[in-house]
């Protein structure tokens, strides 16, 4: 018969030795962090992505949809794609919706029943469909209101290097005004992993 003592004086024994040497699995590898250079060649003139200075060089950088100031539109759709071994999308703090959070930019409590807002984010694999629209009227664009920020971290055992956020081949972009529907030409940064 074996002393139970000795058994759980053996056992602690053991776990006390794998703390101490961390477990057996090596030394530790420091999290990955995301870094978003805005484009060099986006003005307040374009339709462009911009980070948010805070969150930037983090492990969940905020990435801004800002339209031309100055002017008015209804609302937009973007499609972006990133590379899904490098960088995920994920759901922005605070938002009510999947993979975007509603900006300043237009007003959706405008029309019939307000509780229903034509906002949306769709996710398919690494590929991100965002639109956000008024439903009725338009407002002007200023350089300090997003239309809606998304969200990045890095993938589970991504590698340091550039993470390929580019505009979704074959979906094209548009934003709607008083006009009606235009081409929407989107001016995207360069996303690394660090």
């Amino acid at each position: 018969m074996r002393n139970p003592v000795l058994t759980l004086l053996s056992v602690s024994f053991l776990l006390g030795a794998l703390l101490a040497c961390g477990g057996g699995g090596g030394g530790s590898r420091s999290a990955r962090v995301l870094n978003y250079t805005n484009s060099a060649t986006a003005t307040a003139s374009d339709w462009r992505l911009e980070a948010d200075a805070a969150t930037n060089g983090t492990g969940t950088v905020l990435l801004r949809l800002y339209g031309p100031t100055g002017t008015a539109v209804q609302g937009a759709t973007i499609f972006l794609t990133c590379d899904g071994t490098r960088a995920q999308w994920v759901k922005p703090s605070g938002a009510t919706d999947a993979y975007a959070l509603e900006g300043s930019a237009l007003d959706f409590t405008l029309g019939p029943n307000a509780a229903i807002q034509l906002f949306k984010s769709r996710l398919m694999d690494s590929n991100l469909q965002v639109g956000a629209y008024q439903k009725t009227g338009t407002r002007v664009l200023s350089a300090s209101a997003p239309l809606f920020t998304v969200a990045l971290s890095p993938a589970s055992g991504a590698t340091t290097g550039i993470a390929g956020l580019t505009l979704t081949e074959s979906k094209a972009a548009i934003y709607l005004d008083g006009a009606g529907e235009h081409a929407l030409e989107l001016k995207v940064g360069t996303l690394t992993v660090r």
